[in-house]
């Protein structure tokens, strides 16, 4: 039986709505997460992507890092929500999240071990990559209201970038160890991507 998560058009085209910039490739996201979405609104290449492939080449241990970082980023500031979180809902998410992100960290760096290469990737996201991917740091975050919206909102992108590394991955990777985790983060990471976006229309009565 196939559990992944299903995700109407409307759900996941969400957050390339609210960030143009962050419109994905269509076909492989789409093949690999089962979200479905609106292909023709998915046209641009992405910040995620553009720094996954460098060159021109796909890399292992550029992805493993990466992502490590990308999922540094997201427990920063779940961190900040458990703090300034206004919903029960979303602090509960916020652990939750920190939970999966750090156990996923702890695989990553497993892997990064296992890996023969250089280390000289680059593995931290700079503030103007931040500002691209319509995030912000754990500090902005902590100053906005309604925080629960702004941290919604500063999720969305980040999810998607997730989404989109995750994809390159299980299509170039030959690491199955690399294979699985990007199958478990793309699910993950749309049925999270719902669950907030159910929010944001619950608590704010919008949808974008």
């Amino acid at each position: 039986m196939d559990n992944r998560p299903e995700i109407d058009r409307e759900t996941f085209s969400l957050p390339f709505r609210i960030y143009p910039a962050l419109q994905p490739e269509p076909s492989e996201i789409l093949r690999v997460s089962n979200c479905k979405a609106k292909e023709n609104d998915m046209t641009s290449q992405r910040q995620a992507t553009a720094n996954l492939v460098h060159n021109g080449e796909y890399s292992d241990l550029r992805f493993v890092n990466m992502m490590s970082a990308h999922h540094a980023m997201a427990v920063s500031m779940a961190e900040v929500a458990l703090d300034k979180g206004e919903h029960d809902e979303l602090v509960d998410f916020a652990k939750t999240m920190i939970k999966d992100q750090k156990k996923e960290i702890e695989t990553l760096d497993k892997i990064i071990e296992d890996l023969d290469g250089p280390d000289d990737v680059a593995t931290e996201t700079h503030p103007h990559e931040r500002s691209m991917l319509g995030m912000d740091s754990p500090e902005e975050l902590a100053r906005k209201s309604p925080f629960d919206k702004a941290f919604i909102d500063s999720q969305l992108p980040h999810h998607a970038s997730a989404i989109e590394m995750a994809a390159v991955a299980l299509k170039q990777s030959q690491n199955d160890d690399i294979k699985k985790l990007s199958r478990s983060i793309i699910d993950a990471q749309c049925k999270e991507i719902g669950k907030m976006i159910d929010w944001r229309h619950s608590w704010y009565g919008e949808k974008g």
